[in-house]
This record gives structure tokens, C-alpha cells and sequence, in this order.
């Protein structure tokens, strides 16, 4: 029973990522027409039609939801007993240098 909802969810999940990207590559298609359109009648570019701009808030948001239930269940992080601790994480030996360039200066002459 488990099994057939976590199916379903995948395969809904990828129905819905897969039409919101189709979404929105018919919206890029639409959205270079237009633009070709004006540059052949030598008319400015101000903004896009409203049918497009919600064609692709649409496109976008399905996509979105598809790709939120392909990603499954979110599960909780645990870090291990043997994991180094935050205090410890932060001292990064590999990066520490005590050849500093004061060496190479000559002596003060005083």
C-alpha cells in the first residue's frame, strides 16, 4: 500500500516537472516570436503580454511542485557520535603559516 502511494507521488512529481518544462519551453518559443515580431514592424520592446508572463509564472510553478514531489519526504539530519565537534571543525591546520615575509626585511638600524 505504501509502496503504491510513493509510486504514485514519483510518477505525478515527474508528470507535473516534465509539463511544466514543456510549459515553459513552448513559452520561450512564444516569447521569441514576439520579439521577432516587434523587431519587424521597428517597434520598441517594453514588455511582454500578459498571456506570456502567465504562461510562464504557470510553467514555472508547475515545474516547481514537480520537482518538490520527485525529491521525496525531507529526513531529518543526525550527526554522529564520532563526528568531529563544531570547536574542532573550525581549526584548519592545512591552512596555517608561520613563514611570514618579516623575515626577509633587513634588521632595523638603530
Amino acid at each position: 500500500q505504501i509502496t503504491r502511494v510513493i509510486a504514485m507521488a514519483i510518477s505525478l512529481g515527474a508528470i507535473l516537472a516534465l509539463s511544466g518544462c514543456v510549459v515553459l519551453l513552448h513559452a520561450t518559443v512564444a516569447v521569441i516570436k514576439y520579439r521577432e515580431e516587434l523587431k519587424f514592424q521597428q517597434e520598441e520592446f517594453e514588455t511582454l503580454p500578459a498571456v506570456l508572463l502567465i504562461e510562464i509564472y504557470a510553467g514555472a510553478a508547475t515545474a516547481l511542485l514537480g520537482g518538490f514531489l520527485l525529491a521525496g519526504s525531507l529526513r531529518r539530519i543526525t550527526a554522529s557520535k564520532m563526528s568531529r565537534t563544531s570547536d574542532a571543525g573550525s581549526q584548519r591546520t592545512d591552512f596555517m603559516s608561520f613563514g611570514l615575509r618579516s623575515r626577509a626585511l633587513p634588521p632595523k638600524l638603530s
